[in-house]
């Protein structure tokens, strides 16, 4: 019998041993990993620590310790005082979504491209001495989203505020990471859904019919829970459509039927182009709560054998996001 007993306990001091070990090897790894990108930079700053959960919360960190011969990062890093005080001066529904612990799934993509707008992804990183000397706008990681750069102070430009690095070249090897004092905030964070819609020149008749259904209020709706996606068609889809039965639909007498038309096109979630898989399912708001699959090859939604093609994807908004 004691035989036995020490068998076991050698075998679960072995067991312990080895489970310690693989802790110990991947400690280690994601060490090295740190110590070869920008992240480790943030994470070395005691001033960067609200930045530094924000990309842990946002799921970031794999994307920002990609090291590539092709591939260099310009981070542009507020400090923890630019986040006290730039926070406070935003909407409180908007903090509350970018800053909950956990973040509310239909919120995710938010702070994501929050975040992503404060880098830049290009074949050779932006050191100091690289800022053109003329105003030059840049990609940023958000997509379709630029930030405007120069030399001289201040040297970034996010829609009309400017800012000024405070500290620059904390250099890794797979890029540079720049102190600034301010959050710059992408167009997501100043419109929503339906303003996206009104601000498109390529959607005036999607915009009348929600105001002949008096759906603009409800798609304007920001809570902290409020998440839509809305798949919106250009004029040119609904150009196919004969014109008489546009205008049928767009009468009072025929509200009901325009309701459920433009519900159809609407989930009450947040999906964004990386959460659509292949045969992936989607319920739309419609009255029947219609299903439509998504199909990857061709990036097509396909319902009662009608295939619609996603033309642009993840159009971001403070309460969803925006496929056309």
């Amino acid at each position: 019998f004691e035989r036995t007993e020490s068998s076991h306990e050698v075998q679960e001091l072995l067991s312990s041993m080895h489970t310690r070990l693989v802790l110990v090897v991947l400690a280690c790894v994601i060490a090295i990993t740190q110590a070869q990108t920008i992240v480790k930079v943030v994470i070395d700053s005691t001033d960067h620590t609200t930045l530094e959960a924000l990309v842990i919360k946002a799921e970031l960190v794999d994307a920002l310790v990609v090291t590539s011969p092709t591939t260099k990062f310009t981070l542009f890093a507020p400090t923890d005082a630019a986040f006290t005080t730039d926070l406070e001066t935003i909407p409180a529904t908007l903090k509350t979504k970018l800053t909950a612990d956990p973040i509310n799934a239909n919120h995710k993509a938010l702070l994501q491209d929050v975040l992503k707008f404060h880098v830049i992804s290009a074949a050779t990183a932006t050191m100091a001495s690289g800022l053109p000397a003329t105003a030059t706008a840049v990609e940023t990681l958000s997509t379709g989203n630029k930030l405007t750069l120069k030399a001289a102070a201040p040297q970034i430009k996010a829609g009309t505020v400017d800012v000024t690095v405070t500290t620059f070249d904390l250099t890794a090897p797979n890029g540079v990471v720049h102190i600034i004092g301010t959050v710059l905030l992408p167009p997501s964070c100043s419109r929503t859904v339906v303003g996206i819609a009104t601000t498109s020149t390529d959607h005036t008749t999607l915009v009348a019919l929600l105001t002949a259904a008096d759906l603009v209020a409800t798609l304007s709706i920001d809570t902290v829970d409020t998440g839509y996606t809305v798949f919106a068609p250009t004029n040119a889809a609904f150009a196919k459509i004969d014109a008489a039965t546009v205008t049928c639909l767009s009468l009072p007498a025929n509200k009901d039927h325009l309701v459920s038309l433009l519900k159809y096109h609407v989930v009450g979630s947040t999906v964004v182009a990386g959460g659509l898989t292949d045969g992936m399912e989607i319920t739309s708001l419609d009255t029947n709560s219609t299903k439509y699959k998504f199909a990857s090859s061709g990036n097509t939604l396909t319902s009662d054998g009608t295939a619609a093609k996603i033309i642009t994807t993840d159009l971001l908004a403070t309460n969803g996001v925006v496929h056309i």
